[in-house]
């Protein structure tokens, strides 16, 4: 499998899957901030996984911009000092290995069909369910393109995930590179959310790389999440029922 890792440019965005960025004026307002938005794995040209990352510096930045269900638990607890970590950091907000922008599409396409049973096949009433959902952005026209490909093919099942990608250390390679990355951008600290050992399907849906491996990338713990943490609300329902 030959596989190239490198941080993503904007002239190449409409080639990556656009899962957890924002709005195309938000993702501007990030590489004009960052120079980047975070790394991609690349396959001869096609992008099969993507790290996800954004600054912080000092309180009072205007690091909103990056969408609030999409900011891990600890970032204002960066933002704030509360860890003494000097700024600026680099943060790893998510992985996804496997992710392209076929399967992104077959996801989309698997939670416009969830909504379609519940509405009765109603564009308007699909377009405005999917508007709620968080990490979507798909206009009323995409709704309807995708309401007429799931009429007219007749599919009921979609390959949302790539897996010959998963289990290649694709993550650590992007980890690594993002490390290189910050460091030759002046940044102070990177900082990561780790999974638990032994919890691959959470660390998949959750986007989170093991803490094993940020360990043998010789990351030190900041701090553990406590028990009474909020569960991401894809855990909470927002989410086609197979999550």
């Amino acid at each position: 499998m030959d596989i190239t890792i490198r941080p993503i440019t904007a002239d190449e965005i409409d080639r990556v899957p656009l899962r957890c960025w924002p709005d195309r004026e938000a993702i501007a307002e990030l590489f004009a901030r960052q120079g980047t938005i975070g790394m991609a794995a690349w396959e001869q040209g096609k992008c099969v996984a993507q790290l996800h990352g954004y600054r912080i510096v000092e309180p009072g930045d205007l690091w909103e911009i990056w969408p609030a269900w999409n900011r891990p638990w600890w970032t204002e607890k960066v933002r704030t000092g509360e860890f003494h970590l000097q700024t600026p950091a680099w943060c790893h907000a998510c992985f996804h290995v496997g992710r392209t922008k076929d399967t992104h599409h077959n996801e989309l396409l698997q939670r416009v069909l969830w909504l379609a049973y519940q509405s009765d096949w109603n564009i308007d009433r699909i377009y405005a369910d999917i508007s709620k959902l968080d990490g979507v952005f798909l206009s009323r026209t995409e709704v309807a393109q995708m309401v007429k490909e799931l009429q007219e093919s007749g599919r009921r099942s979609f390959v949302t995930e790539a897996p010959q990608y998963r289990s290649q250390g694709i993550g650590t390679a992007m980890c690594r590179d993002s490390v290189r990355w910050a460091r030759e951008h002046d940044y102070a600290v990177i900082v990561g959310n780790g999974a638990p050992d032994g919890l691959f399907d959470f660390a998949v849906r959750s986007g989170n790389l093991p803490w094993t491996s940020y360990s043998n990338l010789g990351f030190e713990a900041v701090s553990i999440e406590s028990g009474s943490a909020e569960l991401p609300d894809w855990v909470q329902g927002n989410s086609p029922p197979q999550v």
